[in-house]
Order: structure tokens, then sequence, then C-alpha cells
């Protein structure tokens, strides 16, 4: 009687043991499989921030052309305007 006691015991320390390796094995595929996807959109978000600073350079580069394409326009007119004014 104590032997069936002691062998139920055991067969449920060890059924409880393979069934908790089981459930570590399932939990750390899931886990893998979460870290890759949070890898995956970490280097989604670095591309993005990648492509929002080339925008806003060539944006800087164009706004920069522009102001100094003004500056000459600026710079042509008061030099028009000074040489009207000489010749009047």
């Amino acid at each position: 009687m104590i032997e069936n006691v002691f062998h139920f015991i055991l067969g449920m320390i060890f059924g409880l043991s393979v069934y908790l390796f089981i459930r570590i094995t399932i939990v750390s595929k899931k886990l893998d499989r979460l870290i890759r996807d949070i890898d995956d959109t970490q280097n989604w978000i670095r591309k993005i921030q990648i492509d929002i600073c080339d925008i806003n350079k060539q944006w800087e580069v164009k706004r920069d052309r522009d102001r100094n394409r003004l500056d000459r326009i600026g710079k042509l007119a008061s030099d028009f305007n000074d040489i009207i004014r000489k010749k009047v």
C-alpha cells in the first residue's frame, strides 16, 4: 500500500516535471518569436527615422537654396534701384 502511494507520488512528480518542461519550452519559443518581432519593429522604426531625417535635410537644403535665390534677387533689385537713382 505504501509502495503504491510512493509510486503514485513519484509518477505525479515525473509527469508534472515533463509537463512543466514542455510548457517552458513552448513559452521560450514564443518569447523568442516576440523578441524577433520587437527587433523587426525597432529596425522598421529606425528606417522611418532615417527617412524623416533625410526629408528634413532635403527640405532645409531647398529652403536655404530658395533663401539664397531671394537674397540674390533682392540684391539685384537694390542694385537696379541704385542704377536708376544715379541716372535720375
